[in-house]
């Protein structure tokens, strides 16, 4: 129940905001003679709950989850009479066994809007739900009893089990856990956004007809009927709802209505002047009543004072909740990942099997899935035939099985535009939509769309951030709110190459920069994704260094790396991660001969070329110390003999390569032998090494054995201004 709809950005009615309204205990009027208590689960999961006689609630201690408590709705007013001033509807989880689960937001919210216009959804202690109704006065619980079971019965046509409806027919002690309006047990309007303490307690005043409760937004004496009729026609207008019977019936909610008589009604009634205006999703009320009341031919009674700009302290008390990863480092709910990789390097392969382990759980590349779920995944290159080829081999090649999570699909044949530019402006699609409400009915966690460029039509610029921006921000980041789940987007990138051999040491490099820009178009695209893993095609320079701790027969065109480019949520590794290349064979059938045939894909898995180029720069330090430890007796002697704390590097190389064995080679070049000692003399003389996180560390014998030897340059930068200082505490 964490899910909100995208708009959902107001603060959530919590405990705080009601701290010191002793209207809630008004709201929730019930029996005070006897209060329910309620105290977590019992490991079986039955709840720790009991009846305490002669005792209220104590509203502060609920508010603030101290102590969670509950009550009968029905009980006896000042005449003696058995009424009450709230009916519930409990809904528990639909289904059973394996295929039990809970209505989403959107389900709720929209069941409850169905069943009764006056009906608000709360999340329950289970993260199930508690439908509230609220009566306007005090109503005998005979009839309270037949309009809840009236709209318990809507709610069965849905399709949809209740579980309990309150208050019973004839009042007996029958207790409901109240709201605590902490965490799940918060109130939702229509839309399916969280509501305010004072959303909530509006939507109250107007609860007859919650799309007046839901446009107006208003605080009390900042707005005017006017506006709220106006916002509330041309809402109904959007959803092709609009009647004048509906508008009668708004007006009615207000007190007192708007005459009829009066020349504004004409406006709306007769004139439909709402026609020209729509309240955008993305939009705050307060700026679409700003940009309604700007045109001076409509000027409205009681404009409102522009809205505060809303902050939060920080007090330093907060409870910080943890980062909800998907995949540590790379997937997060409610954020964008892009896979850049240029053409033909396997970025479909890679997000097939990422498909594959999102909803089996299988470790991807080494990586745990924390958080699988249902995934739709989108290939606009490949055929609907394809993708089972690829997800029959990597289910052959990985194993595991699917289960209680599963893999919705779409191919080549059923194109998909969900954004359309024209010259000023983009706007969301017919099928946007329908994959809004498809989210919604599958509850698809994580959404894989392949490739990004593929789903927008019109006049889109791709190195325009404006377009970039529409594109990402607007359209595509907004879907991974509805079930709080991730999306996931395969792009090109430039033919950058992303990594480099250092040329003093030869080891293996990335170049940060590059794997960062190597994305292809704007650069909005990498401010907006939370995440950016790059795609390197293996080097045939960097194959060379390695390929003999290869025994496998493979190639380097069998290998592509992986690496992390952007995380805004820790460090990215300073690390490229090889991944070897399979082919797996499956079997297929002929449509035509009915005959068993085979087919091949590629899937990829961890190589171990990964362990190999990892440790190779400190197996490299290691060695150049270990020369440095066996010559030393060598370059002491040449410091006793020149009676100086300083000698040249230069000279000391000389000496050594003298002495090197390479040099009877007939194939060795003297000057590679040269720059190879004075490499190792370098960095055993206390030298810089990179570690993985990216941080230069020093190392070398001047750290570890307390020789204290160094290198210097000097400003002119020859070779021959190096040198080796010994200090003035020189000693072994």
């Amino acid at each position: 129940m964490e899910q909100t709809a995208p708009a959902a950005e107001a603060t959530a009615a919590n405990a705080k905001d009601f701290q010191d309204l002793s209207i809630i205990p008004q709201i929730f009027k019930s029996d005070e003679t006897n209060v329910l208590i309620w105290n977590g689960f019992k490991p079986d999961g039955q709840k720790i709950q009991y009846w305490n006689p002669g005792q209220k609630i104590d509203w502060q201690k609920h508010l603030s989850g101290a102590l969670n408590q509950g009550a009968n709705l029905a009980y006896k007013n000042s005449k003696g009479e058995l009424v009450c001033k709230v009916g519930v509807i409990d809904i528990d989880a639909q289904g059973k066994g394996t295929n039990k689960r809970s209505l989403d937001v959107h389900e709720a919210c929209t069941i409850a809007l169905k069943a009764s216009t006056k009906l608000i959804p709360f999340g329950s202690p289970r993260k199930n739900w508690h439908m509230y109704y609220f009566f306007k006065n005090e109503t005998p619980v005979k009839e309270a009893n037949k309009i809840m079971s009236s709209i318990a019965a809507e709610i069965t046509k849905q399709k949809i089990t209740v579980d309990k409806v309150l208050p019973t027919a004839n009042g007996s002690q029958c207790g409901i856990n109240f709201p605590t309006f902490l965490k799940h047990q918060i109130p939702y309007d229509p839309r399916g956004n969280k509501y305010t303490a004072d959303g909530f307690l509006n939507r109250l005043r107007f609860n007859n007809y919650p799309i007046a409760a839901t446009v107006i937004g208003l605080k009390e004496g900042t707005g005017s009927r006017y506006q709220a009729l106006c916002m509330a026609a041309a809402e109904l207008n959007t959803k092709d709802k609009y009647s004048e019977e509906r508008i009668i019936q708004i007006n009615n909610t207000f007190d007192p209505p708007i005459k009829t008589t009066d020349a504004y009604w004409n406006r709306i009634t007769k004139d439909k002047d709402f026609e020209k205006y729509k309240i955008e999703k993305d939009e705050s009320i307060a700026e679409w009543i700003k940009q309604f009341v700007s045109l001076k031919e409509y000027q409205l009674p009681d404009d409102p004072e522009e809205p505060e700009l809303e902050v939060f302290e920080h007090t330093g008390t907060e409870v910080i909740e943890p980062r909800k990863w998907v995949i540590a480092g790379w997937l997060m709910e409610k954020c964008l990942t892009i896979l850049a990789g240029q053409p033909g390097i396997g970025k479909t392969i890679i997000l097939h099997m990422l498909a594959y382990c999102l909803v089996t759980g299988a470790g991807f590349f080494g990586k745990a899935i924390y958080r699988p779920g249902n995934v739709l995944l989108i290939a606009a290159e490949e055929t609907l035939n394809e993708i089972n080829i690829r997800l029959a081999a990597i289910h052959k090649f990985l194993g595991g099985e699917y289960g209680k999570y599963k893999i919705y699909k779409r191919g080549l044949e059923q194109d998909l535009k969900l954004v359309k530019f024209n010259a000023s402006h983009a706007e969301k699609t017919k099928q946007y939509k329908q994959l809004e409400k498809l989210i919604r009915k599958l509850d698809i966690k994580h959404i894989i769309l392949d490739p990004l460029i593929n789903f927008q039509s019109g006049n889109y610029d791709e190195n325009s951030n404006q377009h970039m921006e529409e594109y990402i921000k607007n359209t595509l980041i907004p879907l991974t709110f509805i079930n709080a789940g991730t999306l996931i987007a395969g792009h090109h990138t430039n033919k950058l190459s992303m990594i480099r051999i250092d040329e003093d040491s030869k080891d293996i490099e990335i170049d940060p920069q590059s794997a960062l820009t190597a994305p292809r178009g704007a650069s909005s695209l990498v401010g907006a994704a939370r995440f950016v893993i790059a795609m390197q095609p293996m080097l045939k320079k960097i194959w060379n260094k390695f390929k003999e701790h290869v025994k496998d027969g493979s190639n380097f065109i069998h290998y592509t790396g992986i690496i992390e480019a952007k995380s805004n949520y820790n460090l990215v590794e300073d690390d490229i991660a090889w991944l070897k290349k399979n082919t797996v064979e499956v079997a297929a059938i002929d449509p035509e001969t009915k005959e068993p045939a085979t087919e091949q894909t590629g899937v990829f898995s961890l190589s171990t070329l990964s362990a190999i180029t990892k440790n190779k720069l400190k197996l490299k330090a290691a060695e150049n110390e270990l020369y440095v430890r066996n010559n030393m007796p060598l370059i002491k002697s040449m410091f006793d003999a020149a009676g100086e704390d300083k000698i040249t590097l230069n000279s000391v190389v000389v000496r050594l390569l003298g002495q090197d064995a390479r040099m009877a080679e007939p194939d060795m070049k003297e000057s590679a032998i040269k720059s190879d000692i004075r490499r190792k003399l370098i960095n055993g003389l206390g030298g810089n090494e990179k570690d993985f996180k990216g941080q230069y560390a020093r190392t070398g014998i001047e750290y570890e054995d307390g020789y204290n030897y160094w290198y210097s340059v000097e400003k002119n930068g020859s070779l021959d201004a190096w040198f080796i200082e010994r200090g003035k505490n020189f000693k072994k």
